[in-house]
């Protein structure tokens, strides 16, 4: 029954399962850092720039050898000349425009004149630079420098800038001492210009210890993927309608398998029916067709012509107060004097909440806590609608009426299943005889209160009820449910319980 409490209970439990979240933890992980190296190692805005290529033109040991080439600009011969290739390209996250510069790109190329320079690889740059006056780009007062105009560039893209330049008078006289310099000018707002550099030892140290910690990061985010893609149960996927009725302690993990079946399988339809132990069974009985099973907490006392029946594990119950009683710990003792007889004020004012005589959950209780089946509670009777001093005895038709009705009554006492406390802010377990309502305290034997959660249907059952029940007992739907008051039968060997499947 889909939009029910019981999809609310599941929808909940999936969101804080334990592997997702920790998944989720990892990938945010990886991703955080990621960001974090991205950020440290790429600017937003970013003009990087290199020398392709400075070298002197014409300035060999011989001055009139046949490799001697004929310079000169605009009819002017150099004497001395050089030649500069430099690359230049928008290396951030982001495009650059005009208005980033707060002062133009420039750069200067100390003891030398710049003849003459052109642009490459970009007509949008180029333009500008043609465009743009001559004393702008070349300033009259030093003519060791090219001031280029504002201009955009995508992020990515470049150019090459090619200079011609003549040494002058306080420029390098040894011909083969070429210790030319570039210096690059400017500012880009929210970002730099920045001349790249060959690699040197630290550089690669850093690349090397970044990439290890993001293979690191990626192998464990993956490892924890492959480990998931092991333990994550896998259906069959048969096709048709399936109607799971009965318990409704068990109707949470139920639901919790028949929701995970259908996101795996979108031709399967499953109906969770929480009407009681005793009512799921009764219908079976009468209407022993395929596609129902009726889910019973312990097995049926009497007999099931026509029925098969399975034992899938085992639903752990507790005994459970308004926190407004301050209990903490019941003997054994206690509770057989509040359930066994009608409450009477020698017992306190106690509001005492028991489930009808047709559950499975309130058999469990009498046979496994009170010891007996032969009791003076009423076999059906209606709650008290307000707060009252006297002792009182009602009962419950079902595990999450009887909560709700113990989380709003100050002073209520009763049983149910220990998973589903989790929704009632104001309801708390009881430990009986100083045990809790624990999973590792059931499998050591020193907790009772536990029913073997017995599966029937109509025959051997087949197509989608053969699934459902193969998926519900597999090996990774039994681990993922071990988040739940629930220890399912093939963990149930070499433990004080390894009879109790059989």
């Amino acid at each position: 029954m889909r939009g029910d409490a019981f999809d609310v209970l599941t929808s909940l439990n999936s969101a804080l399962d334990s592997r997702g979240l920790l998944t989720g933890l990892t990938v945010g992980v990886v991703t955080f850092v990621c960001g974090l190296v991205y950020g440290r190692f790429r600017k937003r805005r970013l003009i990087s720039w290199a020398v392709l290529y400075d070298e002197p033109i014409n300035r060999t040991f011989q001055d009139d050898g046949p490799d001697m080439w004929e310079i000169s600009s605009q009819g002017q011969e150099i004497d001395k000349g050089s030649l500069v290739v430099l690359d230049i390209a928008s290396a951030g996250r982001d495009d650059i425009v005009e208005q980033d510069f707060a002062l133009p790109l420039s750069f200067q190329f100390p003891g030398r004149e710049v003849v003459h320079f052109k642009v490459r690889d970009s007509e949008h740059v180029r333009r500008k630079t043609i465009d743009a006056p001559d004393d702008a780009m070349q300033p009259p007062d030093d003519r060791s420098k090219i001031v280029l105009p504002l201009f955009s560039l995508n992020r990515g893209v470049g150019f090459k800038l090619l200079v011609l330049l003549k040494e002058t008078a306080s420029g390098t006289d040894t011909p083969n001492d070429r210790n030319y310099q570039v210096v690059d000018g400017g500012t880009v707002r929210g970002g730099e210009i920045q001349r790249r550099k060959p690699h040197d030892r630290r550089y690669w140290f850093r690349v090397i210890a970044v990439g290890t910690v993001l293979l690191l990061l990626f192998g464990l985010t993956g490892g924890i993927y492959l480990a998931n893609r092991v333990v994550t149960p896998a259906p069959e996927c048969a096709i048709g309608a399936l109607t799971v009725q009965g318990s409704t302690a068990f109707a949470p993990i139920a639901n919790t398998v028949a929701n995970d079946y259908e996101n795996a399988c979108t031709g399967a339809s499953i109906t969770i029916s929480a009407v009681g132990s005793g009512a799921g069974l009764d219908d079976l009985r009468r209407r022993p067709v395929p596609g129902v099973i009726a889910m019973t907490d312990g097995e049926e006392d009497g007999n099931t012509p026509g029925l098969s029946v399975r034992p899938v594990g085992l639903v752990i119950f507790a005994v459970v107060a308004n926190k407004n009683l301050r209990l903490s710990d019941l003997t054994t003792a206690q509770l057989r004097d509040l359930f066994r007889n009608s409450p009477s004020s020698a017992n306190g004012s106690f509001i005492v909440v028991g489930r009808d005589n047709r559950s499975g959950t309130r058999r469990t209780f009498e046979q496994t806590v009170l010891g007996t089946r032969s009791t003076d509670f009423p076999a059906s009777a209606p709650c008290p609608t307000d707060s009252q001093s006297a002792p009182a005895a009602c009962t419950m038709n079902t595990t999450m009426d009887l909560l709700t009705y113990i989380d709003r009554t100050p002073n209520a006492i009763g049983y149910a299943e220990a998973d589903a406390l989790t929704y009632f802010p104001n309801v708390r377990t009881l430990r009986i005889d100083g045990v809790p309502a624990t999973r590792s305290a059931t499998l050591k034997g020193s907790y009772h209160f536990v029913a073997t959660e017995y599966l029937y249907t109509a025959g051997r059952p087949r197509g989608l009820t053969a699934d459902y029940l193969q998926f519900l007992t597999s090996d990774p739907m039994t681990a993922r449910l071990r988040d739940h008051s629930y220890v399912g039968c093939s963990e149930l060997s070499g433990t004080a319980l390894a009879g109790q499947c059989t």
